[in-house]
């Protein structure tokens, strides 16, 4: 029988998590997460083309032209390109849709929007709101549900701190 004495290092392990959790928490704080437009509002627009798609730059470079600076561009699939901005009106929307077809649409390479999205900021912050309380509440789940499986071996360390350690080694990983 392998005998892992795993008490005996615990306080070892547990100031590695907390550091590792504490600087977490610090990148947290002073760099921030960088959310998607489903956190922060703003269009996502998806169009494919028959034959070539154009070069990012390229692409990039019409976005800039037309004011939409922070524009993501990313290639989908074979023929396809999704782009993320900040919110756009309607109008804005055809404006766009006119300046890249008239830029990058021929006759035998025509364009097609896939799909567009618009995400306003109040849905946004709800979904930020719900977000944040979803992961407040399965973490409370989690270290009710190890604190109760690991009731009855609470010597000598008690039951919910086996819980909280769970939620520490839940980390993301960078």
């Amino acid at each position: 029988m392998l005998n892992i004495p795993f008490i005996k290092y615990s306080k070892v392990w547990v100031t590695i998590s907390g550091l590792t959790v504490l600087t977490c928490l610090i990148l947290l704080i002073t760099v921030g997460l960088k959310l998607g437009i489903d956190f922060t509002g703003g269009s996502l627009l998806e169009v494919s083309f028959a034959k070539n798609v154009p070069a990012s730059g390229d692409v990039q470079k019409t976005f800039d032209s037309l004011g939409l600076n922070n524009a993501v561009i990313q290639k989908v699939g074979d023929k396809g390109l999704l782009v993320r901005m900040n919110y756009l009106t309607e109008d804005e929307h055809q404006n766009v849709l006119k300046t890249l077809r008239d830029k990058f649409q021929t006759s035998d390479n025509l364009m097609r929007e896939e799909n567009f999205q618009t995400i306003g900021s109040a849905i946004s912050n709800q979904l930020r709101t719900k977000a944040i309380w979803a992961i407040i509440l399965v973490n409370l789940g989690i270290i009710l549900y190890v604190a109760y499986a690991f009731r009855k071996v609470s010597r000598p360390v008690a039951s919910w701190k086996y819980g909280v350690l769970a939620i520490v080694a839940l980390r993301p990983y960078p």
